[in-house]
């Protein structure tokens, strides 16, 4: 009789630890959105540099808050957490119906005032979400970041992002 208590004390304890560890999902649980909200800023962040001051002024590494819009090409998105962004001097306009709201300036006015924004993982690498489906924005769309500033260059610059902000 003791071996059988024992025995059917063993069998409840295992099955109350078994049922201990089994995992149910939550019926209140958000749906995994991949992390995203760890780079859209609630607030947009303070006082923005144009691209162009920045360009002129940063350092590679250096901190900086920079306001923008998306653009620049035919394709400012890369298919990756990264896009191209234009300073805010340079109005987009499309009149002569290239498919690029920026084809009407110099290329080389456009360098000066252009930078690309990526977000990457801890490594280094560019996030492999494509950013207008990722973050919810579109080209045209003004946009502030908060990163660092990483040299490519004298002219090229890119923002490695830590947040973004965009306006509506």
């Amino acid at each position: 009789m003791n071996r059988m208590m024992v025995a059917l004390a063993s069998v409840l304890v295992g099955s109350m630890l078994t049922g201990c560890t089994k995992t149910e999902p939550s019926k209140t649980a958000k749906p995994d959105a991949g992390g995203k909200e760890k780079y859209l800023a609630k607030v947009e962040p303070a006082a923005p540099k144009s691209i162009i001051d920045v360009k002129k002024d940063a350092k590679d590494g250096d901190p900086v808050v920079v306001v923008g819009r998306i653009g620049g090409g035919k394709t400012p998105f890369t298919g990756r957490a990264a896009f191209t962004l234009v300073d805010l001097s340079l109005e987009p306009n499309d009149e002569d119906g290239c498919g690029d709201a920026y084809c009407i300036f110099d290329r080389d006015d456009l360098l000066k005032a252009t930078a690309l924004v990526k977000f990457v993982d801890q490594s280094g690498k560019t996030l492999p979400q494509d950013a207008k489906a990722f973050f919810g924005v579109k080209e045209l769309q003004t946009v502030v970041v908060r990163g660092h500033v990483k040299r490519d260059g004298d002219k090229g610059l890119s923002i490695v992002a830590e947040e973004m902000f965009a306006r509506p």
